[in-house]
C-alpha cells in the first residue's frame, strides 16, 4: 500500500472518541429485527447492521475513525457493515486543502482535482454526472486521483467520490470496504415511502411540528427549525434535479424517486428500518437526540442506538508539540501558573498556597478578619514567582510564540487534513488504537 511521503510526528498522541464503551455496541448487535426497507435496498436482511457514512468527500481521520470502529465490531459480532452517504448535500469536490511549508513557514494551499467550474453553485453531487479529474499539482494527491479514475464509471459524481475514497481507505487500512448507499435512493423503498415519506405528505403540520419542538429541545445542536406559513410547510426533504441546484419543498409535489431526506431524517431512516447501530461523529451524536425525539413524537417510533467515535491525528508540520497552542490558552498557562506553583512542577508550594486558601475561606465563613493569612499568601505566590522565575519565563514566551505564529499554531493544531495526506504509519496507528479500545 502507497501513502503520504512524511512521518509520523510521534510526539504529537493519536486522539480518539469512542462512546458508550464497548460492550454497549455488541449488546445493540445482538438484536436483529428484519424489515422489508433492507430487501428492498440490497442490504441484507438476515442479521444485525451496523450503519455509518459521511459526505461524498476525502474525508480527515475523525471520519476514517467511524469507518475503522464499524469494521472492529463487525469483525467480533458478525454484523452487516453498511454505509450511508448524504449525496443530497453540497461539497467541494473541485480542491483539496493542503498545508505545505514548515514550522513557522507553515501555510496553507488549495489544490485542484476537478477542473475549476465543474460544480455549479448549489447542485449536490447526486445531480452531477462522473468527471474525469484532472492531475493534480502535488504529489500527496496523486493516489487519489487514480482512485477516482477507476470509478470514473459510475452514475453520478457522488458515487465517484464515494467509491473511490472508501475503497482507497479501505485499502490502506487493509480492510474490506462496507457496503455503500445512497441518501437519494432511500425513498425508492416502498416500506420507507409508506412509513416515512407519505406520512408527510398527508399529515405535514404533525411532521413538521414534532420536527421543531425536537429541534427547540437541543439548541446545542443549531438545527434551526422548519418555515410554516399559513397550509406551507417546509418539508424535511429536497427535491432532486438532474444538472441543477436541489430546492426545498413546501408542498405535497415531492414524489419518491426525485426526493431525498434531509439529515435527520436520513439518519432517522436508517436507525429505525436499516440498522441496529448506528455510529455517528461528534456532530451527529449532538443532533440525533433530536431525530430520536421527532420521531417517537411523530411516528411513534423508538430509533435503534446510535455510538460515538471520532479521532484527532495529526501531521507533523515543524510546529514544536509544547508551543503548538493557541494564544488564549498561552495566556492561561501563564498567568495561571503565577497563583497555582503546581503548573511549574512546586508540589511543596502549591500545598502551602492550597492550605492558605482553605484557612481564608474558614476565617471568612465564621466572621473572623482574613487579612494576616492573605498576606502571608501574598508573600508565599511572591516568593514562588521569584524561585521559579526561570519556569515562569518559559510560559511567558509561549504567549509571543503564540502571537507571532497564531496561524501556524492554527495549522499544526488543524484535526482535518484529508486522510490521503496521512503516510500509511499514522493510519495504521489509528486502527491499531481504536481495535485496542474496542477489544
Amino acid at each position: 500500500m502507497s501513502g503520504g511521503a512524511s512521518t509520523m510526528n510521534t510526539t504529537r498522541s493519536i486522539e480518539i472518541d469512542l462512546r458508550p464503551d464497548a460492550h454497549e455496541w455488541k449488546a445493540a448487535l445482538q438484536n436483529h429485527t428484519p424489515h422489508a426497507a433492507r430487501a428492498q435496498l440490497g442490504i441484507p436482511n438476515d442479521r444485525p447492521i451496523v450503519m455509518s457514512g459521511h459526505q461524498p468527500i476525502a474525508f480527515h481521520n475523525g471520519i476514517l475513525a467511524k469507518l475503522i470502529a464499524q469494521h472492529e465490531i463487525a469483525q467480533s459480532t458478525g454484523a452487516g457493515r453498511v454505509w450511508i452517504v448524504p449525496d443530497q448535500d453540497i461539497v467541494d469536490l473541485e480542491t483539496i486543502r493542503v498545508p505545505i511549508g514548515s514550522g513557522t513557514d507553515l501555510r496553507t494551499r488549495t489544490v485542484q482535482i476537478l477542473e475549476p467550474g465543474s460544480i455549479p453553485p448549489g447542485v449536490p453531487a447526486a445531480s452531477l454526472p462522473a468527471m474525469d479529474p484532472i492531475d493534480p499539482d502535488d504529489d500527496r494527491l496523486a493516489e487519489l486521483v487514480e482512485y477516482l479514475r477507476g470509478y470514473a464509471y459510475e452514475s453520478s459524481l457522488a458515487r465517484q467520490f464515494a467509491s473511490a475514497t472508501i475503497q482507497l481507505a479501505c485499502d490502506r487500512l487493509g480492510i474490506d470496504p462496507p457496503q455503500i448507499i445512497y441518501a437519494s435512493d432511500l425513498f425508492t423503498s416502498e416500506a420507507v415511502w409508506d412509513q416515512v415519506g407519505s406520512a408527510m405528505r398527508l399529515d405535514p403540520d404533525d411532521a413538521v411540528r414534532s420536527y421543531n419542538d425536537a429541534a427547540a429541545k437541543h439548541p446545542e445542536a443549531k438545527i434551526r427549525p422548519l418555515d410554516i406559513n399559513n397550509d406551507d410547510y417546509e418539508r424535511p426533504v429536497w427535491k432532486l434535479r438532474d444538472g441543477y441546484a436541489r430546492i426545498p419543498v413546501n408542498d405535497a409535489s415531492f414524489d419518491q424517486f426525485n426526493t431525498a431526506p434531509r439529515a435527520l431524517l436520513m439518519s432517522g431512516i436508517c436507525r429505525a428500518f436499516l440498522s441496529e447501530l448506528f455510529i455517528h461523529g461528534s456532530g451527529g451524536w449532538t443532533y440525533d437526540q433530536i431525530t430520536e425525539h421527532w420521531f417517537q413524537n411523530w411516528l411513534n417510533i423508538t430509533l435503534n442506538p446510535m455510538a460515538r467515535a471520532s479521532a484527532s491525528v495529526y501531521l507533523p508540520l515543524g510546529i514544536d508539540d509544547p508551543n503548538a497552542i493557541d494564544l488564549k490558552e498561552a495566556h492561561w498557562r501563564f498567568h495561571h501558573a503565577r497563583h497555582h506553583p503546581a503548573l511549574v512542577g512546586d508540589d511543596d508550594t502549591q500545598r502551602t498556597r492550597d492550605e492558605l486558601v482553605s484557612q481564608i475561606n474558614t476565617a471568612r465563613a465564621a466572621g473572623d478578619n482574613p487579612d494576616p493569612i492573605y498576606q502571608q499568601l501574598v508573600r508565599v505566590l511572591e516568593d514562588h514567582r521569584v524561585r521559579n522565575a526561570n519556569e515562569l519565563s518559559v510560559l511567558e514566551s509561549q504567549i509571543e510564540h503564540a502571537r507571532t505564529h497564531a496561524k501556524q499554531i492554527e495549522l499544526a493544531n488543524d484535526r482535518t487534513w484529508a486522510f490521503p495526506l496521512f503516510d500509511d504509519e499514522s493510519l495504521h496507528m489509528l486502527k491499531d488504537r481504536i481495535h485496542n479500545a474496542m477489544n
